[in-house]
């Protein structure tokens, strides 16, 4: 199952930092810049995931950001120009035997809290949050 989706960014807007379960997805920047921020999912927890950073960088024009299961399923995006815009291919149903201790909500979502201190080994044991609570944390 694939779709398509237009996500246009006023400076400073977000989308809110979260993982997906059983998705893959490529963002392909068509007009401005955006904070691209990933991390690698590495295990869930009873109320967290458990993230590693992997990329902190500004996505320009013509640049693909993707993720997957396996590799960077959590994302966190800002507009950096005055508009940003990115194309998104979200593809569903993707490794269903891969088994989660955490169920994604609405649009196979877990928003969570990445700014929480890392561990001693880098690690960040990010607590899961509501919809309405990353949007109050994160969005502005």
């Amino acid at each position: 199952i694939f779709g398509h989706k237009l996500f246009v960014y006023r400076k400073g807007t977000v989308t809110p930092p979260h993982a997906h379960n059983h998705l893959v997805s490529a963002h392909f920047v068509i007009e401005g810049e955006i904070k691209v921020r990933t991390f690698n999912r590495e295990m869930d927890l009873e109320n967290s995931l458990l993230i590693s950073p992997s990329k902190n960088r500004i996505a320009k024009i013509g640049e693909l950001i993707t993720m997957s299961d396996t590799k960077e399923n959590v994302h966190w995006f800002e507009g950096i120009s005055e508009r940003s815009i990115s194309f998104d291919i979200p593809i569903a149903n993707i490794s269903p035997e891969k088994t989660y201790r955490q169920i994604a909500g609405d649009y196979n979502q877990i928003f969570i809290d990445p700014t929480v201190s890392a561990r001693s080994d880098g690690k960040i044991e990010a607590p899961i949050l509501s919809f309405q609570e990353s949007l109050k944390k994160f969005a502005t």
